[in-house]
Protein backbone atom coordinates (compact mmCIF):
# COMPACT_ATOMS: atom_id res chain seq x y z
CA UNK A 1 0.00 0.00 0.00
CA UNK A 2 1.02 3.59 -0.69
CA UNK A 3 1.87 5.37 2.43
CA UNK A 4 0.76 8.76 0.69
CA UNK A 5 -2.57 7.79 0.04
CA UNK A 6 -3.15 8.50 3.99
CA UNK A 7 -4.01 10.86 6.27
CA UNK A 8 -4.09 11.28 9.80
CA UNK A 9 -1.67 8.05 9.77
CA UNK A 10 -1.10 6.77 13.37
CA UNK A 11 2.26 5.05 13.15
CA UNK A 12 2.28 3.47 16.42
CA UNK A 13 -0.52 1.19 15.71
CA UNK A 14 1.35 -2.29 16.03
CA UNK A 15 -1.35 -5.30 15.71
CA UNK A 16 -1.31 -8.06 13.90
CA UNK A 17 -3.72 -9.35 11.37
CA UNK A 18 -4.77 -12.54 10.43
CA UNK A 19 -5.05 -13.66 6.10
CA UNK A 20 -6.91 -15.77 4.80
CA UNK A 21 -4.06 -18.63 4.66
CA UNK A 22 -4.01 -18.24 8.31
CA UNK A 23 -0.71 -16.79 8.78
CA UNK A 24 -0.60 -13.03 10.63
CA UNK A 25 1.22 -9.67 9.16
CA UNK A 26 2.31 -6.84 10.98
CA UNK A 27 0.78 -3.93 10.43
CA UNK A 28 2.70 -0.73 11.14
CA UNK A 29 -0.07 2.18 10.84
CA UNK A 30 -3.86 3.12 11.04
CA UNK A 31 -5.28 6.17 9.44
CA UNK A 32 -7.87 7.30 6.57
CA UNK A 33 -7.32 7.22 3.00
CA UNK A 34 -8.95 10.30 1.20
CA UNK A 35 -9.76 10.67 -2.93
CA UNK A 36 -10.65 14.07 -4.27
CA UNK A 37 -10.77 12.80 -7.77
CA UNK A 38 -14.68 13.31 -8.04
CA UNK A 39 -15.49 14.73 -4.94
CA UNK A 40 -13.80 13.72 -1.26
CA UNK A 41 -14.15 10.26 -0.09
CA UNK A 42 -13.00 8.96 3.18
CA UNK A 43 -12.29 5.22 4.47
CA UNK A 44 -11.27 5.81 7.91
CA UNK A 45 -9.18 3.42 10.02
CA UNK A 46 -7.55 1.72 7.20
CA UNK A 47 -4.99 -0.40 8.23
CA UNK A 48 -1.09 0.42 6.39
CA UNK A 49 0.74 -2.99 5.98
CA UNK A 50 4.18 -3.29 3.87
CA UNK A 51 4.30 -7.07 3.83
CA UNK A 52 1.15 -7.97 1.12
CA UNK A 53 1.23 -6.75 -2.29
CA UNK A 54 -2.71 -5.48 -2.15
CA UNK A 55 -5.04 -3.25 -0.62
CA UNK A 56 -7.68 -5.54 1.71
CA UNK A 57 -10.85 -3.83 3.28
CA UNK A 58 -12.17 -5.13 5.72
CA UNK A 59 -15.94 -5.88 5.30
CA UNK A 60 -16.68 -6.78 9.60
CA UNK A 61 -15.13 -3.33 10.46
CA UNK A 62 -16.50 -1.43 7.44
CA UNK A 63 -19.97 -2.56 8.64
CA UNK A 64 -18.97 -1.90 12.35
CA UNK A 65 -18.65 1.78 11.24
CA UNK A 66 -22.05 1.73 9.80
CA UNK A 67 -20.93 1.36 6.30
CA UNK A 68 -23.00 -1.07 3.82
CA UNK A 69 -21.88 -3.76 1.35
CA UNK A 70 -23.38 -5.05 -1.13
CA UNK A 71 -23.24 -7.85 -3.49
CA UNK A 72 -25.23 -8.61 -6.66
CA UNK A 73 -24.27 -10.14 -10.07
CA UNK A 74 -20.25 -11.18 -8.59
CA UNK A 75 -20.21 -6.90 -7.75
CA UNK A 76 -19.44 -5.61 -4.63
CA UNK A 77 -20.89 -1.91 -3.41
CA UNK A 78 -19.65 -0.14 -0.50
CA UNK A 79 -21.26 2.74 0.66
CA UNK A 80 -20.74 5.15 3.77
CA UNK A 81 -22.57 6.03 6.38
CA UNK A 82 -24.22 8.92 4.62
CA UNK A 83 -25.49 6.57 1.38
CA UNK A 84 -23.03 7.06 -0.94
CA UNK A 85 -21.73 4.86 -2.94
CA UNK A 86 -18.38 4.87 -2.77
CA UNK A 87 -16.65 2.22 -5.36
CA UNK A 88 -18.40 -0.91 -6.84
CA UNK A 89 -15.11 -3.89 -7.59
CA UNK A 90 -15.99 -6.77 -9.90
CA UNK A 91 -15.48 -10.17 -8.46
CA UNK A 92 -11.92 -11.81 -10.37
CA UNK A 93 -10.87 -15.29 -8.94
CA UNK A 94 -13.35 -15.52 -5.98
CA UNK A 95 -12.30 -12.11 -3.99
CA UNK A 96 -12.74 -8.45 -4.62
CA UNK A 97 -9.68 -6.52 -5.65
CA UNK A 98 -10.05 -2.59 -5.15
CA UNK A 99 -7.59 -0.43 -6.55
CA UNK A 100 -8.67 2.68 -4.35
CA UNK A 101 -6.87 5.27 -5.52
CA UNK A 102 -9.64 4.63 -9.46
CA UNK A 103 -11.99 2.57 -7.73
CA UNK A 104 -12.97 5.70 -4.99
CA UNK A 105 -12.19 8.32 -7.94
CA UNK A 106 -14.47 6.87 -10.40
CA UNK A 107 -17.29 5.51 -8.29
CA UNK A 108 -20.90 7.14 -8.78
CA UNK A 109 -22.95 8.54 -6.39
CA UNK A 110 -25.83 6.73 -5.81
CA UNK A 111 -28.09 5.99 -2.44
CA UNK A 112 -27.86 2.74 -0.88
CA UNK A 113 -31.95 2.75 -1.46
CA UNK A 114 -31.02 2.80 -5.31
CA UNK A 115 -29.09 -0.63 -4.96
CA UNK A 116 -32.19 -3.16 -5.42
CA UNK A 117 -32.21 -5.40 -9.02
CA UNK A 118 -35.10 -3.70 -11.56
Amino acid sequence: MNKGMFVNLDETYYPKVKIRNGYYIEVIGLGDIVNTGSGKRTISDVLYVLDIDQNLLSIGQLLEKGYAAVFIDKTCEVFNTTDIKLMSIKMKDKSFSANIQTDLAYSSAAKVGNWEKA
